[in-house]
C-alpha cells in the first residue's frame, strides 16, 4: 500500500473525528438548553435530594394521580409503568427510591393536555416507585411498592 495514501487517510479520519466531537458538543449544549430539569438531578443522590434539586418542595398525595406498576416485576431492567392524572399537570417526575440515581424520568406537558405516560423503567431492586406532578404551582404524588426478582441496574 502507498505510504502517502495511508497518511492522507489518517488525516481525513482525524479531521472527521474532530468534526464529530464538535457536533456532539453542539448537541449536548442544545439538550442542556432544552431540559426543564437541571441535568445535575440525574446523579447519585438520595430521593429527597433529587426532589429538592428538581425544584420540588412540599409534596402531598393525591387520588387524582394514578401510578400503575406491577406488585412484582420479574426483571428490573424493564418494569412497565403508567401514570395518568386529571390534574392540570405541567411537569411529571418518575423516581425510584432505592436506585443509585433516583430520578429516572422527567417530562413537561403543554398547557391544556391531559397527561398520560406509559413507559418502562429500570429498578435495581425492591423499591418504592414515585410519580410526582406539578399542577397549579403545587406538587402531588402517587407511590407504589414494587418487588423485583432480578435487578436491572447492576446492583
Amino acid at each position: 500500500m502507498n505510504p502517502r495514501h495511508n497518511s492522507d487517510r489518517r488525516r481525513l479520519l482525524t479531521a472527521l473525528r474532530g468534526l464529530g466531537l464538535l457536533a456532539l458538543g453542539g448537541w449536548t449544549g442544545v439538550i442542556r438548553a432544552a431540559s426543564p430539569v437541571p441535568l445535575l438531578t440525574f446523579k447519585p443522590v438520595t430521593l429527597e435530594a433529587a426532589l429538592r434539586e428538581a425544584g420540588v418542595d412540599a409534596v402531598q398525595p393525591s387520588e387524582q394521580l394514578r401510578l400503575n406498576a406491577p406488585d412484582v416485576a420479574e426483571d428490573g431492567s424493564a418494569v412497565q409503568i403508567s401514570v395518568s392524572t386529571s390534574l392540570p399537570a405541567r411537569r411529571l417526575l418518575v423516581l425510584v427510591e432505592k436506585n443509585r440515581i433516583p430520578l429516572v424520568a422527567s417530562f413537561e406537558f403543554p398547557p391544556g393536555t391531559r397527561p398520560f405516560l406509559a413507559t418502562r423503567i429500570k429498578m435495581a431492586g425492591d423499591s418504592r416507585v414515585l410519580a410526582v406532578v406539578e399542577a397549579d404551582g403545587r406538587w402531588f404524588s402517587a407511590a407504589r411498592e414494587v418487588r423485583v426478582t432480578v435487578g436491572g441496574c447492576g446492583g
